[in-house]
């Protein structure tokens, strides 16, 4: 049973260890991020649903004209 609880203490004290290294190493700045990758993704995600939209909605326009 001791080995448990030693074994617990020692994960909590590694997470606090990793808790402390992170928060130093990592402090947010508002406005400071890069987003260049982010809005292109995003930008393109929207092209691709736009034009995908588009081609269902010829799709069904066609399939109504010729009775299918």
């Amino acid at each position: 049973m001791t080995g448990n609880i030693k074994l617990a203490k020692t994960l909590v004290n590694r997470f606090n260890k990793d808790k402390d290294m992170t928060d130093a190493k990592h402090e947010n700045q508002h406005g400071k991020m890069d987003t260049d990758v982010q809005e292109k993704t995003f930008y393109g995600f929207i092209s691709l649903v736009s034009k995908s939209a588009i081609v269902c909605i010829l799709i069904l326009l066609f399939m109504a004209l010729t009775n299918s």
